[in-house]
């Protein structure tokens, strides 16, 4: 019988596809969690060692963590194992989720090519995550002879003008009748001529949410 762990219950269940969900059957969040409570449960069940797999959210959780931890006198092991598919850690050649992340983003940008050239002067957008880091992008980019354009965060533009991103796109489009362009999530703070509103937002992981209009400078 196939069975699984179930979080409300606390009870074995079903393990039916378990393969195609892995870590999510424990449950997600975008950050936010009760310190106190966390240092609770420590005590209590004699932990002494914590190893925190993620991105900056979560050695951010981890650092706060310590520092009540400290406050505490709770003597534990806190170990941060980064896990980022944005690829943008030094040292290391890769990170977890990277080359997966490539993968899917070049079959969406095949997609985005095929519907592209199905209509006259079609345009295939792809955007990909990346809000400081475009190796996504460009990696995706590089292993599709597809793409037309590529906008990551590292390399700054113009949106209009006679060089502009816009000029480039109607003349590829008056050439070959269609294009396909990749876009990395953050790289719209990259173009010289845009000015973008934020309401400088943060989320409970502590990350500034991204702006809410975009207008032209002048």
């Amino acid at each position: 019988m196939r069975r699984e762990f179930d979080r409300k219950d606390k009870k074995i269940v079903n393990v039916q596809d378990l393969h195609t969900r892995g870590g999510t059957i424990l449950g997600t969040s975008r950050g936010g969690f009760d310190g106190e409570k966390i240092a609770d449960a420590v005590q209590a069940k004699g932990i002494n060692q914590i190893y925190a797999i993620g991105g900056d959210g979560t050695h951010r959780g981890l650092l706060k963590l310590s520092k009540i931890f400290r406050q505490r006198n709770i003597e534990v092991s806190l170990i941060g194992i980064p896990k980022t598919i944005d690829n943008d850690l030094a040292i290391i050649d890769k990170t977890f989720g990277f080359d997966t992340a490539v993968e899917i983003g070049s079959w969406a940008i095949r997609c985005a090519d095929v519907e592209a050239n199905s209509a006259e002067y079609g345009v295939g957008l792809v955007k990909v995550m990346g809000r400081h880091a475009g190796h996504i992008a460009m990696h995706a980019a590089l292993a599709s002879r597809d793409v037309n354009i590529c906008i990551i965060p590292e390399s700054p533009f113009d949106v209009y003008g006679p060089k502009g991103l816009l000029e480039y796109i109607v003349k590829r489009l008056k050439q070959r009748h269609h294009c396909v362009i990749v876009i990395a999530e953050g790289a719209g703070g990259a173009a010289h001529d845009v000015n973008l509103e934020s309401t400088k937002t943060i989320d409970a992981s502590g990350n500034v949410l991204p702006p809410v209009r975009a207008r032209a400078k002048k």
